[in-house]
């Protein structure tokens, strides 16, 4: 593993966002143990380019393909590397041809995926919205297809089909390209106001299924390519970019770059959450090892690579890299990790290879020096509950009774005049559980084009005692954030309403998830109780998410939230 070099890097001010309700202010080698197993990595690293992004393994050629584009706009570096799996030498660096209508740039190019039947690499020109397809065997650039793919994100290949398969970030779906003639032949859609970030293909074929996640909701999609259908599963992902598939337990790891950072394991039968590792930094991408059965996951605003035994879900690996680790990819057991770090020779930044070795835990025996039980005394049933050690004991302090206090006389009686008074209709209540939710620090995108911050609205009751029983509608407004003469639009705030309880014979319903870009600048339902069902106290919250472009001025924002009911 190379040295690190020291660098000054520049930084971008993010937004902090902070916001108020009701009124509400808005501001803002290494060894691991698994249950039955031990895990050992090995991890050495070697700088390569500047800027990498992706990288995807041909085993046709049986080398790794690393995107790299560098700098802010117009970008003037930009590569696709030619790189040795075994001891990460730079084998080639092909440039990415010049633009130079209006302003000269590269076509710079991000996401990557390899097609060892065609021998060519697909990458995405995210910038320019559409795709590039290079050789192989010259590095050379045999077609580009731009202006056609709004924000490409990712890529990826089904060989047996002969289609390759683009996200649209911006356009609600996944482009479909044909991998023979380089035409896109169509478009599979994920709904209105959906931002499919990652994917991620299994089988290939008529049996291959696609997995996608959605930026702004957290949503899976899964998606059949033979019949163009299309199931979302709903989670409580964050920022969610990465999926990894676990496809022998048919669960899904997905990466959450906002608070709550860190992995979700979703069943992607049912759609339940079956664990959630938690992480201090941003997760950005995933990758599941079938030979070693574990999860490789980068937390792109740290230097670790989070690694999760995919048997019992739970993390046995803390591995440090380079700083910025924004994509990591498996081939036959091996992960291999691209920084951002600046940490290589000449500054470049790094790739770095990931070994694991798994063994048994061997099974413990007894220690010869430890005494022996008496053979005459009885075994306690393992199945009798014992005390809980951690229950509270009697306070020794607490006060007995005053020998002073008088003794029973014996049976008296007496009386008190009660009276109420009861408004003939009830009445009905809004009580907001605090007057600020804090968005904190807004982070910027790992493709550089947007700040993105999360947060939670505080705890919302509403009480209805009216004997009408007429029903109700919550909803909440939020004005435009300032900081001193910046605005950033109340519509770049969104939420994803939640209700938390209710009474006995209650039903409320909770509002549909508004996504930032429609947002809260016009009134939004948080949750409603129809005639007949609002009579009782119900608890009620939402989750926060706003997304501003890259150019907002940086400074603390703040704004108010007012929730209305009526």
């Amino acid at each position: 593993m190379r040295a690190r070099h020291g660098f000054k890097r520049s930084r971008l001010l993010a937004p902090v966002i902070g916001l108020a309700a009701g009124a509400l202010l808005v501001g803002g080698a290494l060894t691991a143990s698994a249950a039955d197993r031990t895990v050992e990595f090995e991890v050495t690293g070697k700088g390569a380019g500047w800027g990498h992004y992706q990288s995807a393994y041909s085993e046709r050629n049986n080398v790794l393909w690393v995107t790299t584009s560098a700098g802010f706009p117009p970008i003037q570096d930009s590569a696709l590397l030619k790189v040795d799996p075994g001891n990460l030498s730079v084998l080639a660096s092909y440039d990415a041809p010049m633009i130079n209508d209006g302003t000269p740039r590269r076509e710079a190019i991000y996401g990557v995926a390899v097609d060892d039947e065609h021998n060519t690499v697909w990458t995405t020109v995210t910038r320019e919205n559409g795709v590039a397809v290079y050789s192989q065997e010259t590095g050379a650039r045999v077609h580009a297809d731009l202006g056609n793919v709004n924000h490409s994100r990712d890529v990826v290949v089904d060989e047996e089909a002969d289609r390759a398969y683009v996200s649209a970030n911006f356009v609600d779906g996944i482009a479909v390209f044909d991998t023979n003639t380089y035409a896109r032949v169509g478009t599979i859609s994920t709904g209105a106001d959906s931002r499919p970030m990652s994917l991620e293909l299994v089988g290939g074929g008529d049996d291959a299924v696609l997995y996608s996640t959605d930026l702004l909701t957290g949503d899976i999609y899964v998606i059949d390519t033979s019949a163009g259908s299309v199931r979302t599963i709903d989670t409580n992902g964050a920022g969610t970019s990465g999926i990894a598939v676990d496809t022998k337990r048919n669960r899904a790891y997905i990466a959450n770059q906002y608070d709550p950072t860190g992995v979700d394991v979703i069943d992607l039968a049912t759609g339940a959450e079956l664990a959630s590792i938690r992480t201090p930094a941003g997760t950005l991408n995933a990758a599941y090892d079938a030979k070693n059965d574990l999860v490789y996951v980068v937390e792109f605003h740290s230097n670790k690579v989070v690694v999760i035994d995919a048997e019992t879900m739970k993390q046995v690996g803390d591995l440090e890299v380079g700083n910025q680790p924004n994509h990591v990819t498996v081939v036959d057991g091996t992960a291999y990790v691209v920084d951002k770090s600046q940490g290589g020779t000449n500054w470049s930044d790094q790739i770095w290879k990931i070994t694991a070795e798994v063994g048994s835990t061997p099974d413990p025996t007894t220690d010869p020096t430890s005494p022996t039980p008496d053979p005459s005394t009885p075994t306690p049933d393992p199945t009798t509950p014992t005390t809980d050690p951690t229950s509270p004991t009697t306070d020794p302090t607490s006060p007995t009774t005053e020998p002073t206090d008088p003794t029973d006389p014996g049976s008296q009686t007496g009386s008190v005049d009660v009276s109420v008074s009861l408004p003939a209709t009830g009445g009905l209540a809004l009580t907001v559980g605090g007057d600020k939710a804090d968005l904190g620090a807004a982070k910027l995108s790992s493709d550089l084009s947007t700040y993105r911050a999360s947060g939670a609205l505080p705890e919302v009751k509403v009480t209805d005692l009216r004997a009408a029983n007429p029903g109700w509608s919550l909803t909440g407004q939020v004005t435009d954030l300032t900081s001193g003469s910046n605005t950033i639009d109340g519509k770049q705030l969104g939420w994803r309403p939640k209700v938390t309880a209710t009474a006995d014979g209650q039903t409320v319903k909770a509002g549909s998830r508004v996504r930032p870009g429609t947002g809260l600048e016009a009134p939004k339902e948080l949750a409603s109780a129809a005639a007949g069902q609002g009579t009782g106290t119900a608890t009620v919250g939402a989750d926060l998410s706003l997304s501003v472009p890259s150019w907002a001025r940086g400074g603390t924002y703040t704004g108010v939230i007012t929730i209305t009911i009526a």
